[in-house]
């Protein structure tokens, strides 16, 4: 089923950078199009039944290489108490952390909670909350 599911995300992707290229978006609706149209033609290369499941999985495919949708943006606010899932329990040790962390040491966030004096008020330099 794999090599079905490569073979149809690859043909499909080589057509979607082509349309990316000449200046298109590329939509989830557009891959999928591609998807289902080449899944017939494949089929028959390969004298195989391509299932939907398989066109799903490709399609997925060609969602995580083609960015399609971007959520609202997040940003941290306060630089003398991060949140708790930057320093508290819930980090977790890898690459990803890593890289994370090594960004905000370069734009000279904290590494540790330092909780503010009490009485004080900070304000806030986003304007933000």
């Amino acid at each position: 089923m794999t090599d079905v599911v490569d073979a149809l995300a690859l043909r499909a992707r080589k057509i979607l950078q082509m349309q990316k290229d000449a200046g298109e978006q590329i939509t989830p609706e557009a891959i999928a199009k591609i998807v289902e149209l080449d899944a017939p033609i494949l089929g028959l290369a390969t004298k195989q039944t391509i299932s939907a499941d398989q066109i799903k999985a490709a399609t997925r495919m060609l969602w995580t290489i083609f960015v399609t949708e971007h959520g609202e943006a997040l940003a941290l606010q306060d630089k003398e108490r991060p949140a708790p899932w930057y320093v508290g329990e819930r980090r977790q040790p890898g690459a990803f952390m890593q890289r994370y962390l090594y960004k905000l040491e370069e734009d000279g966030w904290p590494s540790e909670i330092h909780p503010p004096a009490s009485g004080q008020h900070r304000e806030n330099p986003g304007g933000h909350g």
